[in-house]
């Protein structure tokens, strides 16, 4: 099955329209071979898949795992800025691959999810399941990246494992110790976002 680049975009909040559009550009420029698709509740130019579910704030991204794999997933303050065509043929037959959270201790062997970029190969739909039968609680302690570590059932990698050249903007970009110039993906957790920054480009 072809791949599917996904993101959401859930009106109301601080994402709209022009993070989409964004993310598309970069996408077809690097990615061109893939198809991009927003799961939303509003209108932006592309294709797009309504969102069923009036789930609260980012908890909205629990749909995504109705979409039956290949999918490659990224939040709207992903910044697609090289190739990624070495690292998505290595991952093809991964079940699931997820960021580290950097916020952890890397010491801490146990999971450490960060949903901010994520793939799978296959069904995963169980985990929107289970966000159902728990009441889709809109407070859980770790959002939406604990709820998947904490309910996720098989094989998982960390992209860390697979390739170097995805990079965090406030661990590696912002401080100088990894040369954007050689990144495929720089992605953002919290303030700034990329549209709040000089240091790489956006859109």
């Amino acid at each position: 099955m072809k791949l599917k680049i996904a993101t959401v975009l859930k009106c109301g909040g601080e994402y709209v329209e022009r993070h989409v559009h964004a993310l598309r550009d970069q996408c077809a420029k690097h990615i061109p071979w893939a198809d991009f698709v927003c799961l939303s509740d509003g209108h932006p130019e592309c294709k797009t898949i309504p969102l069923v579910y009036d789930y609260p704030g980012w908890w909205s991204k629990m749909e995504l795992f109705k979409l039956h794999g290949p999918i490659l997933y990224m939040d709207l303050d992903t910044v697609v800025t090289g190739s990624c065509d070495h690292w998505l043929h290595q991952i093809q037959q991964k079940e699931f691959v997820v960021l580290r959270n950097i916020a952890r201790d890397h010491r801490d062997k146990t999971r450490a999810f960060g949903s901010g970029l994520m793939y799978w190969s296959g069904d995963l739909s169980y985990l929107c399941q289970a966000y159902e039968d728990a009441g889709c609680p809109s407070e859980y302690r770790g959002g939406d990246q604990k709820f998947i570590e904490h309910t996720f059932k098989g094989e998982y990698t960390y992209f860390k494992d697979i390739t170097d050249d995805i990079v965090s903007f406030k661990a590696n970009i912002r401080d100088g110790s990894y040369p954007k110039e050689k990144a495929s993906i720089i992605y953002f957790h919290g303030r700034p976002r990329p549209w709040e920054q000089s240091i790489v480009t956006w859109p």
